[in-house]
């Protein structure tokens, strides 16, 4: 959260709405640990919103290229101690 720039509050209203849209789901890994995983229309949308930077180019300052939406996995555990940076 951290490296996005977001609070937990704004995290969690960002999670809930991929959740909720299909965008990301909840997951387990072997050691059972919860994860957020991208879904195929997760990944679509994570492409449309970087076309748009592409298109968009300087109009607003850009996020460094390290805070990007660029990882497919994170552990909720993750998120919630703030320990979240892209991979």
């Amino acid at each position: 959260m951290c490296g996005a720039k977001l609070n937990f509050w704004q995290a969690e209203s960002i999670i809930s709405f991929l959740l909720a849209n299909g965008h990301l789901e909840l997951s387990r890994d072997e050691n059972g640990v919860t994860q957020y995983v991208t879904t195929a229309k997760g990944e679509q949308l994570r492409d449309f919103i970087r076309r748009i930077q592409e298109e968009i180019g300087g109009l607003f300052i850009r996020a460094s290229s390290s805070s990007t939406l660029s990882t497919s996995h994170v552990s909720a555990t993750q998120l919630a101690s703030g320990a979240y940076g892209p991979t």
